[in-house]
């Protein structure tokens, strides 16, 4: 999937003890298929922010 592709890619890539910042905004409606990734999510008005 190519969100796992995208994340495996970054954490390959990552020089050591480097942090890495990956935000996604989702459509308002399409949050729940951001749950299932490791991000945190932030409520705001346009709905969900994983």
């Amino acid at each position: 999937m190519l969100v796992e592709t995208c994340i495996d890619r970054i954490k390959a890539d990552a020089k050591p003890g480097y942090k890495v910042k990956m935000c996604l905004m989702a459509a308002k409606g399409k949050e729940p298929f951001y749950k299932k990734f490791p991000f945190l999510i932030v409520l705001n008005s346009a709905g969900v922010i994983p």
